[in-house]
């Protein structure tokens, strides 16, 4: 399967999302863009410059889609309702949406990235809140977004039964896998990339 080469071939997908260029220098303010997407940018297969995808109140690689929802959709008040086709994240732990009160990000007991569903902030018993961490080494033009919940050391992409698709969890050895097995996830650190097109990328994330 040539998933590098149609990655490669749909970049002017990402939209308002920059492309990683690799190292220039020209960013030394170690804080995370105002909003960003979230880009595997090392030659991983086959993850090579996918984008994180909020979907199910979960995080994928690869699929399912970005899924988004705004109430002014069809309304002669659609102006209102950002792009809604990238998933976009600001600080440490929130996704780039308008919906009154926003998108929390966390990691529950099992190892899954989750985020809450619109208009509650509820998150499960035991799970961590704002759980990404920044750091931009010397000379890069991007920083790297990890995470340190329940010892994690980064994040892992994880398959799911009968599909292409994988799932992102905190990379740590008891993780609660779709498949039941860590060793057959794949580990990785994602580019914060800076999303381009204004502070929100979505209405709400579904």
């Amino acid at each position: 399967m040539q998933i590098k080469t149609a990655v490669i071939a749909a970049l002017p997908a990402l939209g308002a999302l920059a492309v990683p260029t690799g190292s220039s220098g020209n960013n030394p303010d170690a804080t995370f863009p105002a909003a960003y997407g979230l880009i595997v940018g090392t030659d991983i297969q086959p993850f090579h410059f996918e984008s994180f995808n909020a979907n199910n109140n979960k995080f994928w690689l690869n699929l399912p889609q970005t899924v988004t929802s705004c109430p002014y959709t069809g309304t002669d008040q659609a102006s209102f309702c950002p792009p809604g086709n990238e998933t976009a994240f600001t600080g440490a732990g929130s996704l780039a949406v308008t919906v009154p009160g926003g998108q929390q990000i966390y990691v529950d007991i099992s190892g899954a990235l989750m985020f809450t569903t619109a208009h509650t902030h509820a998150i499960p018993y035991g799970a961590v809140s704002y759980p990404f961490t920044f750091n931009l080494a010397a000379g890069a033009q991007y920083g790297s977004v990890s995470t340190q919940a329940f010892g994690a050391d980064g994040f892992m992409a994880c398959p799911t039964y009968g599909s292409i698709a994988y799932q992102v969890f905190a990379n740590f050895p008891e993780a609660q896998v779709p498949l039941g097995n860590v060793a057959d996830c794949v580990p990785f650190v994602p580019l914060a990339v800076p999303y381009t097109a204004g502070n929100s990328a979505a209405w709400q994330y579904d």
